[in-house]
């Protein structure tokens, strides 16, 4: 009944796939899609199975914390729907009443909003439970579909950037190993996909057909998605996005030094925001981030725990250790970091095939045009400032890996637009 059921949603999916003019690229042969969204499946599954027969303890493994949470809240709804409704919308949702619930529960009690959110991602797998009958794998299907749904909305920002290179940027915004196999499996980081290529996508349309007004729609429900599941994300990308819209709207000739200053401006802002509001210090929260972070890997004895500089609480702090935050975010984890670790080990390759990548992109540069200079600088400070923020609060190998899936697509569209197409990829061209 399990795999049937799996089975006939896989291939209800595909068929919307196949159907809907929307995961159509002229261009990209006509199957690509299908077959991207199985290797999805697939890579989903694999991770499933690792964490139900490699690392069995459910209660520290992200994927089963949140289907099991969602369980509980599902089960609510037969003998006290009340209380399900309560705690699906968050409509008084502190109500003492509930903390029963919440008290049974493995990641509901995590509070963190300014950098993550686990009731989210626990919430729709409640919804995910009117389908599902309960079978794990197929919630697996379901977040795949959102997912791919938000992948491919990425994909289609970044062709119409560079329409020349459409088959390498497809296979960067699906296949580097760490995209495919984290953002595949049922945790936050599908959902996340999923918000910022709608968003993205949705922003983009608005802004070359300002008359469209269906986009706001979708627009305003991905940015309260971002900034419920990871909010820091929606504010690394604010002042590129903003200077992306005024450079439209007042048709400015030079975007790129426009974006750098916008940055520039942004963070100067919100570094010194305490001098008007002294709770809300960006420094001092990064220190405090980097020391529960590194409280919690020691109480649990991580594996994957690296030294990393210790952040102060003062701005200088940040700006000192941010080029080495970059770098440990870029270039870890190394082969002496695998240490029999399979998963460590996946990154490694990844790592390996990104350092091939930049060496390509070293030797076969491409100054970009004018028009490409835009969205291309929106691209590199995103990645730059959410590789940044990783390492200089994330010590835990395993964490940094998850946490710079949203920045592996906007690499790969950088990486191919400062290339010459080189000899490698005339092979998919074929």
């Amino acid at each position: 009944m399990h795999i049937l059921l799996t089975c006939a949603y896989v291939a209800a999916f595909v068929y919307i796939i196949r159907k809907w003019s929307f995961f159509k690229s002229e261009g990209i042969p006509a199957a690509w899609p299908t077959y991207l969204f199985l290797f999805k499946i697939v890579a989903g599954v694999i991770l499933g199975l690792i964490y139900t027969y490699h690392y069995t303890d459910p209660k520290t493994t992200d994927t089963f914390k949140f289907f099991n949470d969602s369980t509980i809240l599902f089960q609510s709804i037969w003998t006290h729907p009340y209380d399900f409704f309560r705690m699906l919308t968050g409509y008084d949702a502190e109500s003492e009443e509930l903390r029963s619930y919440y008290l049974r529960m493995d990641a509901w009690l995590n509070t963190n909003l300014l950098f993550n959110d686990n009731r989210t991602i626990i919430r729709l797998n409640a919804i995910f439970h009117f389908f599902s009958l309960g079978y794990y794998y197929i919630h697996v299907v379901f977040l795949n579909f959102l997912s791919f749904i938000g992948l491919f909305s990425l994909y289609k920002v970044f062709e119409r950037e560079l329409p020349e290179r459409k088959k390498e940027l497809l296979l960067f915004t699906f296949l580097l190993p760490s995209t495919l196999f984290w953002g595949s499996g049922l945790l936050k980081d599908g959902l996340l996909m999923f918000g910022l290529g709608v968003f993205l996508y949705n922003f983009y349309q608005f802004l070359k057909f300002p008359k469209e007004h269906k986009r706001l729609i979708p627009l305003a429900l991905s940015i309260g998605l971002l900034c419920i599941t990871k909010f820091y994300i929606i504010v690394l990308l604010t002042p590129g996005i903003a200077i992306w819209w005024l450079s439209v709207k007042f048709k400015l000739s030079r975007p790129a030094i426009y974006v750098l200053v916008g940055y520039l401006l942004f963070f100067t802002c919100a570094f010194n925001f305490y001098r008007i509001l002294p709770e809300y210090n960006l420094a001092a929260m990064l220190y405090w981030k980097q020391f529960n972070f590194f409280g919690y890997a020691t109480a649990v004895e991580s594996k994957s725990l690296i030294d990393i500089p210790r952040l102060g609480l003062d701005t200088w702090s940040v700006l000192k250790h941010a080029p080495q935050a970059f770098l440990t975010t870029y270039l870890r984890p190394f082969f002496n970091d695998i240490k029999g670790n399979p998963l460590i080990l996946l990154s490694v390759l990844e790592n390996c095939i990104i350092y091939v990548i930049t060496l390509i992109t070293i030797f076969n540069f491409r100054k970009p045009i004018q028009n490409d200079k835009g969205f291309l600088w929106i691209a590199i400070l995103f990645v730059m400032t959410l590789y940044i923020l990783i390492g200089l609060t994330t010590p835990v190998l395993g964490a940094i890996v998850r946490y710079k899936i949203p920045a592996l697509p906007f690499l790969g569209f950088v990486m191919v637009s400062l290339s010459k197409k080189s000899k490698i990829f005339t092979i998919i061209d074929k």
